[in-house]
């Protein structure tokens, strides 16, 4: 990526300076520019007069922010900027803001349709915001060390970061080390990946999570759809030596009562192949053996998430049943809850929970509670919390609650406490949050003897695999429901 040309500004404790102690135009790139564009050419003018056309287009863009109402069609047009020149425009004006100093570069666009192209299609555009967010960090650190040296300090920056415009190198650790004439920890001819800056010193481990979320908008009626789905995540945390630590996995479904397909099946950018072994059966069939994904990907040092997936149609619902509440005359409350729980599902809970909120109708005066196992407890007068264990009954697999609650609209409330405004009447629900360890509905899980790091390094494998719930809701069933996808 290649740019024409660089200008700093002082801004000044106020922010309302002006003033250019740097710039650096670069004629080589002039000169290929003038080739690229011929007739479509646009000059560079003279540091006046880009400086004045440059802060009016700051300032207009700014009060047109300012005077909007925020509405998602305006569009803050910063850090990019269209600069009207007398020769035309020059675009894209890249602008950092930053520490007192304003930094400004504009990239070459190879615009061979002689149209202006959208940002996303200008690949240099996070190399030149890269370019100043170093120029600013050496910038500042100059500025307060010695403001004499600022202009040289500039000056074999660009030497050693742009050279004939070119841009070779954005990331300041290597760039410092350069300029002081340091060796940089890297092996031999590997490159160090963008979102890999350093390396891990110390023990060599890797953390895997296969993470199941299932949702759901339960009815409880045969009238009435019950809407749910399933999906799920992978994230990785990798501590591994080396530059490019290349590490290779594989992502299969265990053998279930129920085939699955793993569909919206989405990587992270660092994964390098993810390719796919289906198992096919003698009618060309997926059969009951898994389905393997093989990863390979270079870990960032941080969590990441190496990939997301979707259920396509589950057949159960891993948890059943419905949702009765009745109003009296009186601010007279009856509730019953009764869950049953798939026999397919590991019934070994982490947590399981019930809430029972009560909204727009006062707070809860006095309650009677019989719960066939587990403890219930009343929480700011107005929500009932139901701990069912960590098993349901290995006999029938159920649980159920009843209640009867006397609610009184004349007790003070909070003025900031939160009132749905869609249960109302008969509309409400309970909530139900569970999870269960070493569990994924789908049957999907990292196979830990498949993990391999490049070079035969050593580390320790830790796996983890979990089904939780997300808005898990049973709907009362005489009223009305909210589902979770749109209906047609």
């Amino acid at each position: 990526m290649k740019i024409r040309s660089l200008w700093v500004y002082y801004m000044g404790s106020s922010g309302t300076s002006q003033n250019l102690i740097f710039s650096r135009r670069f004629p080589t790139v002039e000169k290929w520019t003038v080739l690229t564009e011929k007739d479509q050419y646009v000059p560079i003018p003279q540091n006046t007069e880009f400086t004045k056309n440059l802060f009016n287009c700051i300032r207009t863009n700014s009060k047109l922010n300012k005077n909007s109402e925020q509405k998602c069609s305006n569009q803050d047009k910063s850090p990019f900027y269209s600069v009207n020149t007398a020769g035309g425009k020059l675009f894209p004006v890249i602008v950092l803001n930053k520490d007192q100093f304003l930094f400004c570069c504009l990239p070459f666009v190879d615009s061979a349709s002689h149209s202006k192209p959208f940002l996303i299609e200008i690949p240099g555009v996070t190399l030149c915001h890269g370019l100043l967010s170093a120029l600013s960090d050496i910038v500042h650190t100059s500025h307060l060390n010695n403001e004499n040296s600022l202009f040289n300090d500039i000056s074999t920056f660009l030497i050693e970061t742009v050279p004939l415009g070119k841009i070779r190198d954005v990331n300041l650790t290597s760039i410092n080390a350069k300029i002081a004439n340091k060796s940089i920890f890297a092996a031999g001819n590997q490159k160090q990946p963008a979102w890999r800056p350093n390396t891990h010193k110390g023990r060599n481990q890797i953390y895997i999570c296969v993470s199941e979320n299932v949702r759901a908008a339960i009815c409880g009626t045969n009238q009435k759809g019950n809407d749910w789905e399933v999906y799920g995540r992978v994230t990785c945390k990798c501590d591994l030596d080396g530059i490019v630590p290349e590490v290779t996995l594989n992502i299969i479904q265990m053998p279930t009562n129920e085939r699955f397909c793993l569909d919206n099946f989405t990587v992270h950018p660092c994964v390098q192949s993810a390719d796919v072994d289906d198992a096919l059966g003698d009618n060309q069939e997926l059969d009951a053996r898994s389905t393997s994904r093989r990863i390979r990907f270079i870990p960032p040092q941080e969590q990441f998430t190496l990939c997301n997936y979707s259920v396509s149609a589950p057949k159960d619902m891993p948890i059943t049943g419905y949702y009765d509440m009745q109003v009296e005359p009186g601010g007279k409350v009856i509730i019953e809850v009764r869950l049953t729980l798939n026999p397919k599902i590991k019934n070994s809970f982490d947590i399981c929970e019930l809430q029972i909120p009560i909204y727009n109708r006062g707070l809860v005066q006095s309650y009677e509670v019989n719960a066939s196992q587990g403890s219930v407890q009343l929480v700011d007068k107005r929500k009932l919390v139901w701990n069912i264990g960590q098993k349901f009954p290995s006999k029938n697999l159920e649980v159920f609650l009843t209640s009867t609650l006397l609610l009184n609209k004349q007790l003070p409330t909070n003025p900031d406490m939160y009132e749905d405004p869609f249960c109302i009447d008969l509309n409400s629900y309970v909530l139900l949050t569970f999870r269960i360890n070493d569990f994924t509905q789908s049957g999907c899980h990292v196979d830990s003897k498949s993990v391999q790091v490049k070079g035969k390094l050593k580390c320790k494998l830790n796996t983890v695999h979990e089904y939780v719930s997300s808005h898990y809701k049973f709907w009362n069933i005489h009223g009305n429901s909210l589902t979770i996808t749109p209906q047609s």
